[in-house]
């Protein structure tokens, strides 16, 4: 199984380094199933642990892991905030969980939860969960990498906005979403980065700044929206979601989102292919904002990604890429 995932990841890695297309004809996207969450607010990250798959919102306070029917069987609260309205947190208040990934640490399964940063105060937080001990969730104060990140990009008085999130065996991804200044992804070295979440301090935190032209449609740009690290090329799996809006935090018309590859031996270059997500040849309007990696089995991989629909509802998207 290891040789054929690293031949179909050898193959996909050469199809992707020579441009930066918005679209790709070798990279197919099949939805192969979709759920509909009625009761479920924001779905904003996603992924698959054991074979379980875990979920968080931009608006509500837990982790949640779906059963074998992608039901929710479970609920881990990450925030202490109880002020729910109709199953959400109160735009004012709440933590803003944007973006996730799971990655191994020490010989343990962790998954880290992170708030977007786009206000002040009420969205600093990173959570660092480990599975298999329930008991044991790290929470900090993010703000200060935040700061550093805004500094090293010139943001000036613009709030940051991260929305996806990916880790590599020495480096961290954090996709800021450009609304306003333009998309880039910032670089932490994975060690130090880690260092800060579990001591709060840290000393050269070195940070790359890589940024992207990411396509558009009918003058709508498309923005990240969500990550994860690919292992076997060593590359990063992104979804970038076109919203009419030119406000970090407010909401706009929804109409589309790509699924993406960025080689990281590259990233520096801006490279980068990405497909639009079509419905029986339409146009799928959904704000992809999650994606994590299910399954690899000779020349398709098995995607999972959600949807925060900005209305209290949810999407799960299987999705299929083939080439």
């Amino acid at each position: 199984m290891k040789h054929l995932i690293i031949s179909f990841f050898a193959s996909f890695l050469l199809l992707i380094i020579s441009c930066n297309t918005t679209t790709d004809p070798h990279l197919n996207l099949n939805i192969l199933d979709h759920v509909y969450y009625e009761n479920l607010s924001s779905a904003s990250g996603v992924s698959v642990v054991n074979g379980a798959i875990f979920l968080t919102g931009d608006d509500i306070p837990w982790l949640i892991e779906l059963d074998n029917d992608l039901k929710v069987r479970k609920r881990i609260r990450l925030s202490g905030i109880d002020s729910i309205v109709n199953g959400r947190t109160p735009s004012s208040i709440k933590a803003d969980y944007e973006c996730m990934e799971t990655f191994e640490d020490d010989g343990l399964i962790k998954t880290l939860v992170l708030s977007s940063g786009s206000k002040v105060n009420s969205r600093d937080t990173a959570v660092l969960f480990t599975h298999g001990d329930s008991s044991n969730i790290l929470k900090r104060n993010i703000r200060p990498i935040f700061e550093k990140i805004k500094s090293k990009a010139e943001m000036g008085d613009e709030e940051i906005n991260i929305e996806g999130l990916a880790i590599a065996s020495e480096k961290t991804y954090l996709f800021h979403r450009g609304n306003i200044s333009g998309n880039f992804i910032a670089e932490l070295n994975k060690n130090d980065f880690l260092h800060f979440l579990q001591t709060g301090h840290y000393h050269d935190l070195s940070i790359n700044i890589y940024r992207f032209d990411l396509p558009e449609l009918n003058g709508v740009p498309s923005g990240f929206s969500g990550a994860c690290y690919l292992q076997n090329n060593h590359s990063l799996l992104f979804t970038a979601s076109m919203e009419d809006t030119k406000s970090v935090t407010a909401d706009g018309a929804v109409s589309g989102s790509y699924i993406g590859i960025i080689p990281i031996k590259s990233i520096d270059k801006g490279l980068y292919r990405s497909t639009l997500l079509k419905k029986e040849g339409k146009i799928l309007a959904k704000k992809l904002e999650g994606i994590c990696i299910k399954k690899v089995q000779n020349n398709e991989m098995d995607v999972i990604t959600v949807c925060d629909n900005d209305d209290g509802t949810s999407d799960l998207f299987l999705i299929r890429i083939k080439l």
